[in-house]
């Protein structure tokens, strides 16, 4: 009974883990951009990075030589083993993480600053105009982007451009370890396959080699025959 009330304990955390999302957050317009990690509750800020007082200067170790491993490249068959059994599955991983990112926030203020050259910002206004009304009614097709806000704006006072805002990008971990779980096994697969196709190929080479020092032994003379009579 107790083993039963920790399988399902941990069944329950299993779960409650793959529905937590990892995300992120890029947050425009301050002094500088900042990118964040958020994992459920926990946020961790990226950029800019944080100074960490007190941290001392760690010694560099001189480089340590290391003996030149011979790595075997993948030769044609490997490729195509690769093409004929890679991309039905890297397909699939690509859909399912497309069905399970959700874009948000996505809040944009764009001001195309025109005080220098109003018909520059006039016809950058009108080729990101297009753009936003093209992408958008694909992306959100493809996407999940529950409130999307972009604000495009001519301000012909303004020295330049300026960009305001929060796009925020995250997916669930059930969602990715789903698909890396497809593609990994995949990977796998293909490694395995192309590592016994080394072996067996430096199994033959070491074949022919043997077999080709035992013929020049066997042809080669005796020098104790020599120049002995009947």
């Amino acid at each position: 009974m107790l083993l039963l009330w920790i399988l399902c304990a941990v069944t329950l955390l299993l779960v409650l883990l793959c529905l937590i999302r990892i995300q992120i957050l890029v947050a425009l317009g301050g002094p500088a951009t900042v990118l964040s990690l958020r994992i459920g509750p926990l946020r961790f800020q990226i950029l800019p990075a944080r100074e960490r007082p007190g941290r001392k200067e760690e010694k560099e170790e001189p480089p340590k030589e290391e003996r030149p491993r011979r790595r075997r490249v993948p030769g044609p068959a490997d490729i195509r083993d690769a093409l004929r059994t890679l991309p039905g599955p890297l397909r699939r991983a690509l859909r399912r993480i497309l069905r399970g990112i959700r874009i948000r926030p996505l809040s944009l203020d764009v001001a195309f600053g025109g005080r220098e050259d109003p018909a520059g910002a006039a016809e950058r206004y009108g080729y990101a105009h297009a753009a936003v009304w093209t992408l958008m009614p694909r992306l959100e097709g493809i996407l999940d982007i529950p409130d999307p806000w972009i604000d495009l704006s001519l301000d012909m006072d303004a020295p330049g451009d300026a960009v305001r805002g929060e796009i925020g990008v995250s997916a669930r971990i059930g969602t990715l370890l789903a698909a890396s779980a497809g593609v990994g096994t995949a990977v796998l697969g293909w490694i395995v396959r192309t590592a016994r196709r080394g072996r067996q190929s430096a199994a033959r080479e070491r074949t022919e080699n043997d077999g080709h020092g035992e013929d020049r032994a066997a042809g080669r003379p005796d020098a104790g025959h020599h120049g002995q009579g009947p």
